[in-house]
Parts: C-alpha cells; structure tokens; sequence
C-alpha cells in the first residue's frame, strides 16, 4: 500500500519535531558504527526558525499532518542546495523520499545545485 504524503512548508509549530525527528534518524547510524553522526546535536530552534522564517524549510507529513521527514534549503550562487534531508526511521518509505524531492521545484531560486543530499 501506497503511503499518503504532503509537502508543505514548515510552521513554527513543527520546528520542535524536526529536532525530535533529527535525533531519531541520527540514531540509525549508531548501529552502523557511526556514532559521530549518531551523536550529532540537530539544529537548534534558532537555526531551524532562520530557515523556516526564510522559506526554507519543508516538511513531508502524513495523512494527520505529522511530520515524517522534513528538509532545510540554502541558496548557494542563486541555487538551492540541499542543506539537509531527515526521514524517521520508523516512517521512512519511498513516498516521503519522492516527496521532499519536489520541495526544491518549489523554491524561488533559479536552479538546484548538483550537491548530493544525504537521507538520514
């Protein structure tokens, strides 16, 4: 069965989530045996307010407007740039990686850099 996702933009409201979400996708990689990303602190309320003020962050949601996974955008030389992809482990799926790939297609900036984003 196909999972039902939506994109939108973040709200002030989902900033505390996507730390919680950060930190449970971080976690997947201490089995890994890469604790240095295992252990790595999310951004802070500050930094994820910034992107979120600017129009630069999105969440994927589930059919209760939970987010699933939620991605940060930078502009680089007038180009998006994935700054950062994070999925819920538990969620994770192919629906919500299709979806925060469109995010960039939505964003006031004149193409998207070739950087690869890494999915945590």
């Amino acid at each position: 069965m196909t999972r039902k996702v939506k994109v939108r933009a973040a709200h002030p409201k989902d900033l505390l989530e996507a730390c919680e979400l950060e930190r449970a996708a971080g976690a997947a990689f201490q089995v890994l045996g890469m604790a240095a990303v295992a252990d790595d602190e999310p951004p802070s309320i500050a930094e994820l307010t910034t992107f979120q003020q600017d129009s630069r962050a999105w969440v994927i949601t589930d059919d209760a407007d939970r987010p699933l996974a939620y991605l940060l955008l930078d502009v680089v030389d007038a180009y998006a740039h994935v700054e950062q992809v994070s999925v819920h482990p538990i969620t994770s799926s192919a629906a919500v990686v299709m979806a925060s790939a469109r995010v960039p297609s939505r964003c006031p900036v004149s193409a998207l850099t070739s950087a690869a984003a890494f999915l945590t």
